[in-house]
């Protein structure tokens, strides 16, 4: 990649909208505006509603096109941001137009981003923070990744950075003056030190795991023996049929997966294939219902949380190995 490419590519997302926003970034892009349009526009963040016409004199739309003048754009260069009307065909037609202008090319997946971190307009957890708020589903998914793109965990992992190197300081002071006269609490204060970087140093660790499933979503898994309402469950809580339910023992031989949006929380109920392989025979389990069950075994070890359904309590005992579990008494309803 050429360093001195100016880029352009479809700031809003694709498909029909009111408004579509192209976005420009490098030394050519004001020249480059500028021969597009019938205005000329030189100004920091002037916005100016103008017409943007092909090279041969075509109208292509009636646009509002903004400059942004190097250091003080997203990218850290000059920047144009030209808002047309959504229509496809009328993007289409400006992306033409531009691929003919010289040192343009369209922009790699994420480059006005990388752009702007090498230009050092973002740290690199602003830069995931903005990957991150581009995918959030659930209002804590946002409100995690609007904390990181504040700066809230470059700042505590800068803070540690910070008590470390007056840490390292203080021991290399301890080793190379070990013959002279030190102060008396020196000893003291490195001990200090050193626990309370631990200390926040766990807690950062701590934050960040919670941050992750947040992120990713929380795994919950459901276990249970064949025909105890694994399926029904899964069924009802995403409102529509995702799963097989029968009075035939085995039904479900994949994971079957549906993602829910609770009290803003990313929670995917996994089902899985009923565990039957410790009490029966393994000759009664046919070779894709085998596949099923260790599946259900590998997610059920991956999982945040896992909702074994029993029908009675002897049941339990099957499955007192699994970790993070909550036993839940199924088909009351039938009774």
């Amino acid at each position: 990649m050429k360093k001195k490419d100016t880029i352009f590519a479809l700031a809003s997302g694709p498909g029909k909208a009111a408004i579509s926003i192209i976005r420009i970034s490098g030394p050519s892009s004001i020249n480059t505006a500028n021969t597009l349009s019938s205005s000329n526009i030189q100004k920091h963040r002037e916005a100016k509603l103008t017409k943007i016409f092909s090279s041969s004199g075509e109208l292509i739309d009636q646009t509002i096109t903004t400059i942004f003048k190097k250091p003080k754009s997203y990218t850290g260069e000059d920047m144009v941001e030209i808002s047309t009307h959504g229509g496809n065909a009328v993007i289409k037609k400006l992306f033409e137009e531009l691929k003919t202008k010289p040192m343009l090319r369209l922009a790699k997946p994420g480059e006005f981003t990388k752009r702007a971190f090498e230009n050092n307009k973002l740290e690199l957890t602003q830069v995931e923070a903005i990957a991150d708020i581009v995918n959030s589903e659930t209002e804590m998914q946002r409100k995690l990744a609007i904390s990181h793109l504040s700066g809230f965990f470059f700042t505590k992992s800068k803070k540690i950075f910070n008590n470390l190197k007056k840490t390292l300081a203080n021991i290399e002071a301890v080793i190379d003056f070990a013959d002279e006269e030190l102060p008396k609490n020196l000893y003291k204060e490195i001990k200090e030190q050193i626990k309370n970087n631990i200390k926040e140093t766990n807690s950062l660790i701590s934050t960040a795991n919670i941050g992750k499933s947040i992120r990713n979503g929380f795994l919950v898994v459901i276990l249970g023996k064949p025909n105890t309402g694994k399926s029904s469950f899964i069924n009802y809580i995403s409102g529509k049929d995702i799963s097989i339910v029968t009075s035939i023992p085995g039904t479900t031989r994949d994971l079957l997966e549906s993602f829910l949006d609770i009290n803003g929380l990313p929670i995917k109920f996994v089902d899985t294939a009923g565990i039957r392989s410790k009490y029966e025979k393994s000759s009664k389990l046919n070779k894709v219902e085998k596949i099923g069950i260790e599946l259900a075994f590998k997610a059920a070890d991956e999982s945040d949380l896992n909702l074994v359904f029993i029908e009675k309590k002897s049941d339990i005992r099957t499955f007192k190995n699994f970790k993070n579990t909550i036993f839940v008494k199924s088909k009351q309803d039938l009774k």
